[in-house]
């Protein structure tokens, strides 16, 4: 048979090289399907899966090999089936050394030579598209194979894209393997099925097994040169497991938030996702990392008078009690937890997770009133932007001499006496305009940035539970999604690779902690300390363009298991075990990461027992990111 010039490609460069893995090659090739079958990264392809060594596997369509050596290093006995020899030729070619695999043809070997019973059957099809649950010729003719060569308690495990989830389980089920499990071990859409002929135990993949496969293919060099590999259907936002944590703080923030509120008889709304999530989806909205709710301005303010109640990890930001200000909303925080903003960064305010708590506000009945209000109200929030932040050379919307005139104008006033008025401007309206409003949203200065309801939507409420928290949810709930999100508030959007969190989160150290870590080189002119930069070396020329002749960097450092880096703008580049043999003493500079994933630095400084160090962020925004490739494939374009 005559092979598709892509595979003949990826053939010779198995042929070429005689390796088991490719990675050296992969240098110099962007190709995703070349990257998926031959990267090293796919040794984590099935090791999380409790195949044993005196088991027996049967594989069906891995024609290159891609799965294969994972199996082989597990598996007692690995037959390889393919349909051509040259595939057969190139998964010899790439495992030679290994005396467990036996490849097979079809057609020049019978098919009944294999082995009668196999305990496991891999069927796969991650390189397959062209199929759907009508047209399946291909994948039936794998499966009567299987069929024939497993017994009915053995396991099928279908690799494949996520996006032919919904066909392969129908073509499974009419193949009589009606018991059924998907796993998305990479959490990146590329899906495992694991099916049998008879009941049997569903295999439980561990949140921390998820985590590994995930980091290690984030954070392989072809995947920070080039882009993530997605396969469709349900991809999986790569810090899950921190945002699962910060969940439960928050929730328990609002758990406390409502049981004060009951307390004192004052009125709180689910508002935004937390509104949308309780009605569509019972709780948190998948992927999502905060709650907002409302209050009429009456019980907002109360609660600004009875704030002082909270004790321990409690605390109720608002722009009287701290220097920093959110356009006018207030943040229920638990102090010893870490939530930081770069808007927040450098002031000395909590920083803790917290939940949003919004005023809601009468509106003017005559609009030409309501327009003024609005531009009021822009102009006050300008103004504590200023007194908050001006520090910032420009902010937000306002170019630099603009900013420059608010923050000299916000000099002339009391803080307090710009939050009165804002407030006093937010609340004045009028019951007859039959709406409520939420003037908070600054939204770059723009005047639509407000959010209308309809009053009547707030008249009564009912309860529902949300993440095991009682909400009084307003009776109108539905027109006010509606006018938050459109008709279409039901749609769940897919995944978004730049998403930004609203904090850098950790839900077991204080957020102080964090405010020093990310201080390290905030005054350059008052640093006398010698300085060692660690990282994979992604960003360390952008930290030597700013600071090399502002500060004493005296070493540069690559983390462990990093590609080899000669130089760096004329600085020596050392491996960890260089740097190491040295024998500088911890105490005598100070260490500073400074990577493309600092999460991932950060936790070997932690191992190699650095209890005091640095974070140097290139681009300050990156510490929102929730993924982690998005930071690769913005170093990549810069």
């Amino acid at each position: 048979m005559k092979l598709p010039q892509e595979d003949l490609n990826i053939i010779n460069i198995i042929k070429t090289y005689k390796v088991e893995y490719y990675d050296e090659y992969l240098k110099y090739d962007s190709r995703e399907r070349v990257f998926w079958n031959l990267s090293c990264v796919r040794q984590t392809a099935l090791n999380w899966y409790p195949i044993e060594s005196e088991d027996n596997v049967l594989i069906i369509g891995d024609d290159f090999g891609a799965i294969t050596g994972s199996v082989s290093e597990k598996a007692g006995r690995v037959d390889v089936l393919v349909f051509d020899k040259q595939y057969s030729d190139a998964i010899a070619c790439r495992f030679e050394a290994r005396d467990n695999i036996n490849i097979r043809v079809v057609g020049e070997t019978s098919v009944g030579q294999l082995l009668e019973k196999y305990n496991y059957a891999i069927v796969y099809l991650e390189d397959c598209l062209d199929f759907d649950w009508q047209n399946s010729y291909q994948i039936d003719a794998y499966l009567d194979i299987v069929r024939k060569h497993i017994s009915s308690e053995a396991k099928l495990l279908v690799m494949a894209r996520g996006d032919k989830e919904y066909d392969l389980k129908r073509i499974l089920f009419a193949s009589d393997f009606k018991f059924q499990n998907v796993i998305n071990p990479a959490g990146n859409g590329f899906i495992v099925i694991e099916a049998s002929q008879q009941s049997f135990d569903i295999f439980e993949i561990s949140d921390e097994t998820v985590s590994f496969n995930r980091n290690q293919l984030v954070d392989c060099q072809w995947a920070r040169t080039n882009y993530m590999p997605q396969g469709g259907g349900e991809v999986i936002d790569q810090d899950i497991n921190i945002i699962a944590d910060v969940k439960k703080v928050e929730t328990d923030l609002l758990e406390k938030l409502i049981e004060f509120c009951n307390k004192h008889s004052l009125k709180v709304y689910p508002i935004y996702g937390t509104l949308l999530g309780v009605m569509r989806d019972g709780g948190f909205i998948e992927g999502d990392d905060d709650v907002d709710v409302a209050m009429p301005r009456a019980d907002f303010e109360k609660l600004i008078e009875l704030g002082g109640e909270f004790t321990d990890e409690y605390f109720l930001q608002s722009p009287y009690n701290e220097n920093c200000f959110y356009g006018g909303y207030l943040k229920f925080r638990n102090r010893l937890t870490t939530a930081i903003n770069p808007q927040n960064e450098f002031v000395n305010v909590c920083e803790g997770i917290g939940i949003d708590i919004f005023p809601l506000d009468e509106v003017c009945a005559n609009g030409f009133v309501e327009k003024l209000k609005n531009r009021s109200i822009r102009f006050l929030q300008r103004l504590l932007f200023a007194k908050a932040y001006g520090y910032f050379r420009s902010f937000r919307d306002m170019p630099l001499l603009i900013w420059k005139g608010y923050k000299y104008l916000g000099k002339l006033f009391d803080k307090k006496k710009l939050v009165d008025k804002l407030y006093a401007k937010m609340s004045k309206g009028e019951k007859q305009s039959g709406r409520y409003a939420i003037y908070c949203h600054y939204g770059s200065g723009r005047l639509d940035a407000v959010r209308y309801f309809e009053r009547k939507a707030f008249k009564k409420s009912f309860v529902l539970s949300y993440e095991g928290v009682t909400l009084d949810v307003p009776v109108g709930w539905e027109s006010i999604l509606t006018s938050l999100y459109g008709e279409g508030y039901a749609e769940r959007p897919g995944f978004n690779e730049w998403k930004s969190r609203h904090g850098f989160y950790d839900v077991n150290t204080p957020y102080d902690v964090y405010k020093k870590r990310f201080s390290g080189l905030q005054y350059p002119s008052t640093i006398t300390d010698s300085i060692v930069l660690f990282g994979d070396g992604s960003v360390f020329e952008g930290c030597l363009k700013y600071y090399k002749s502002r500060v004493n960097i005296t070493y540069l450092v690559q983390l462990p298991n990093e590609p080899e880096m000669d130089s760096v703008m004329g600085m020596k580049v050392f491996s960890w075990d260089e740097f190491e043999q040295l024998g500088i003493p911890k105490d005598s500079y100070r260490a500073i990461i400074c990577s493309g994933n600092s999460r991932a630095a950060e936790q070997v400084l932690k191992e190699k027992r650095y209890e005091d160090y640095y974070i140097f962020w290139y681009n300050r925004f990156w510490m929102l990111y929730a993924n982690q490739s998005a930071v690769w494939a913005e170093i990549e374009r810069s």
